[in-house]
């Protein structure tokens, strides 16, 4: 057991690895490839891949990569000042952006 599992935290890796796994879920569910979102971001293929595989990527790639997919409103999320009650909570603040 690691410091993270003692805490009843996800370690970095395991929340990069899962960013990576929901965003290749967004990215199929609109039926869009590696390559053509590589065109579409400007990101290369190579970037997109190895993001998809390891969840290594850097802030400006993701950003461009959202934005090829219309999800980057999600972004505004990520560290608001919004202190929520609850995951339903969450769900409506997010809807409101889109």
């Amino acid at each position: 057991m690691d410091m993270y599992e003692l805490l009843g935290r996800d370690s970095p890796e395991k929340i990069k690895l899962l960013v990576a796994e929901n965003f290749k879920a967004c990215r199929k569910m609109k039926h869009i490839t590696q390559v053509e979102l590589a065109k579409k971001s400007m990101v290369p293929y190579g970037t997109i891949r190895n993001f998809e595989q390891t969840g290594n990527i850097s802030i400006a790639s993701l950003i461009l990569l959202a934005e090829a997919l219309d999800m980057s409103s999600d972004f505004k999320l990520l560290f608001n000042k919004v202190n929520h009650q609850s995951r339903e909570d969450i769900l409506n603040e997010s809807k409101k952006h889109k």
